[in-house]
């Protein structure tokens, strides 16, 4: 690695507004020298992270009936400008299909000259849906178990991607006992 490479995307957060987002990417020489005229590949993979609020840690806003398979996969092949920089679009594609919150994860390779080359990787949180719905189950007891011959209190919250609360009607909420 004898490149510094800096992908800076244009937003810190992805919601389910992006449809795409951009990367401005700059690759100088550990030197200080501007790296320029460089090929440059970039890979992206979704990767399914825990869907965390702030104030709602006891929540689970995550749907444990999907799961998520990625790959990464190449998504700009191209060259940097004589600056050293280029910008670099990435699409999201549709995403309804996941368990909740998410990971894009960027791998950026830049060859240089002679065939060698410099790795990076950044990481943006995305957040896919307008709105979570959070449940929040009662301890249990010492197995951490719920006995079915108790009354048992689970509190919903509704919060857009932003961990602010949402007002929702129509919720509808379905319970499972389970034998093993």
């Amino acid at each position: 690695n004898r490149l510094k490479i800096s992908l800076n995307p244009t937003k810190e957060k992805l919601t389910h507004q992006d449809q795409s987002f951009e990367g401005l990417l700059n690759v100088s020489w550990l030197t200080g020298a501007i790296a320029k005229n460089l090929k440059v590949e970039y890979d992206m993979m979704l990767q399914a992270t825990k869907t965390v609020f702030k104030g709602f840690s006891s929540y689970v806003f995550d749907d444990k009936s999907r799961i998520l398979l990625s790959q990464r996969n190449l998504v700009f092949k191209g060259k940097l400008n004589a600056q050293g920089d280029a910008t670099i679009k990435f699409d999201l594609g549709n995403n309804q299909s996941v368990p909740g919150a998410l990971n894009v994860l960027l791998f950026g390779k830049v060859y240089e000259e002679g065939g060698g080359f410099s790795i990076s990787k950044t990481q943006v949180p995305y957040y896919p849906f307008g709105s979570f719905v959070g449940l929040k189950a009662p301890d249990g007891d010492k197995r951490g178990m719920l006995l079915t011959d108790k009354k048992h209190k689970i509190q919903i919250a509704t919060l857009d991607a932003n961990g602010k609360p949402l007002s929702k009607k129509n919720i509808k909420v379905s319970l499972y006992k389970l034998d093993w």
